[in-house]
């Protein structure tokens, strides 16, 4: 993770590097993310060549945070995306 429309650099890096990880596992897509003080899980679907679709959970300090979201790969990494929380 590079940036966010939502969160100042400060927030994303407050505890570790912002990062998104997605693993192919067959016919679906697994991983983690962490960015500010969220982190959580993700699962999800290849769609066609070069889109996955995703959904994540996890926690933001005391709260549940959840939602969906969508990132372009580019050969073994996702180069941009998108996500609603």
């Amino acid at each position: 993770m590079v940036s966010s429309p939502d969160f100042d650099d400060d927030y994303l890096r407050v505890e570790v590097d912002p990062y998104v990880k997605l693993y192919q596992m067959g016919s679906r897509l697994e991983g983690e993310y962490h960015l500010g003080l969220q982190s959580g899980d993700l699962g999800g679907l290849p769609e066609g060549d070069d889109r996955a679709v995703f959904r994540f959970e996890g926690m933001d300090e005391i709260y549940l945070m959840n939602g969906v979201g969508m990132a372009t790969l580019d050969d073994d990494c996702p180069r941009d995306g998108l996500a609603r929380i």
